[in-house]
């Protein structure tokens, strides 16, 4: 009899999906359920009708269905995935992917939670960086490249987080194993070219920059900062100037400078001697100016 009744609700719930009458179905396998509490078929037809909601109410109402499942069937293939999908929906990101986690140590062959896994990781490390959490963002990075080391969204993403930090270094560690593996990519060319103007290594910046010149001939953005970067790499500069002043009332003037800068990677000194002739007499002045980069990447100094 009790069989009988299992079977024939059972029989009914599954004609109610097809017709896509979910509410009836879902009556139906909830008195299936009751009657063989674990049953999978029921409990992941319970969970699905949950889901299909597409919202938060439906969603953890399939958490509770599929924790129920779990107590009868603990660290289940395909009832975690669905664990770790609807936590993921919930905003419950690093509870998702600790399961993700250990689901691809368990199975690291999985081309499908592989893909689950990486998915969730960009999605989290994206919100982590929006919300302002460097630190969580960072590490979803870092665990996305270990999964595809060739993943160019997590090596441009770890490259600016590394820059915006000041950690120019590690950004152009991270740019040249990005153009290891996509040679002539205008951004990762971009990416080192401006790692190394931050460390002061205009020289190389410029040969870098000449590069992208070269793969964007028509873009005068990158002949423009090409252009840039060899001027910055210059370190000696001589200049002359001839200032003549006349007014009705009073005698003309002349003043005649030449002037001298050199410029290094922490201070640039500069020497300016002024000449200047009037009908009383001609003067001679020496002026110095030094600017100071005082500490890594701070505001310069004038003295």
């Amino acid at each position: 009899m009790r069989a009988g009744l299992e079977d024939a609700s059972l029989s009914a719930a599954r004609s109610s999906m097809q017709v896509m009458d979910y509410d009836q179905a879902l009556i139906l396998y909830k008195r299936v359920e009751q009657l063989d509490p674990q049953n999978k078929e029921v409990l992941n037809s319970l969970i699905n009708i949950q889901l299909a909601g597409d919202n938060d109410t439906g969603n953890k109402d399939a958490l509770e269905w599929i924790n129920k499942a779990l107590g009868y069937y603990p660290n289940d293939q395909a009832f975690m995935i669905k664990k770790s999908a609807v936590l993921f929906k919930l905003k419950a990101y690093q509870d998702a992917l600790l399961i993700n986690d250990s689901l691809h140590q368990r199975y690291p062959y999985n081309t499908t939670i592989k893909g689950n896994y990486s998915e969730q990781l960009s999605t989290a490390a994206m919100h982590f960086l929006k919300r302002g959490d460097t630190l969580s963002s960072t590490a979803a990075w870092i665990k996305l490249r270990q999964l595809n080391p060739k993943d160019s969204l997590a090596l441009l993403a770890l490259i600016n987080i590394n820059q915006q930090q000041n950690r120019f270094d590690t950004a152009l560690q991270l740019s040249d194993t990005a153009l290891s593996i996509y040679p002539e990519n205008t951004a990762f060319l971009m990416k080192k070219a401006s790692a190394l103007e931050s460390l002061n290594r205009f020289k190389e910046a410029a040969d870098v920059a000449k590069n992208l010149e070269r793969i964007n001939p028509e873009s005068h953005k990158y002949s423009d900062y090409a252009a840039y970067l060899r001027s910055k790499s210059y370190h000696n500069q001589l200049g002359f100037s001839f200032l003549n002043s006349h007014f009705d009332s009073l005698a003309p003037a002349n003043i005649a400078t030449i002037q001298y800068s050199h410029l290094g990677k922490k201070m640039t000194l500069t020497g300016k001697l002024n000449f200047a002739g009037r009908a009383v007499g001609t003067g001679l002045q020496l002026e110095v100016e030094a600017y100071i980069q005082h500490e890594k990447n701070g505001t310069p100094m004038e003295i």
